[in-house]
């Protein structure tokens, strides 16, 4: 399989989510970390699986 140029981290690894926007870390910062925490196992990175 052909990953686009852009598409990847280091041209192996895709993208399985989207990142949090900026305004949401900013703005609501007791719910964005408690988010992270619990879905995310504290790790807002685009790269790594949902935590359920």
């Amino acid at each position: 399989m052909s990953i686009g140029a852009g598409n990847t981290n280091n041209g192996t690894t895709i993208p399985t989510r989207y990142q949090y926007p900026i305004n949401e870390r900013s703005a609501n910062t007791t719910n964005y970390n408690a988010a992270v925490q619990s879905q995310l196992g504290g790790k807002d990175d685009i790269y790594q699986t949902l935590c359920y």
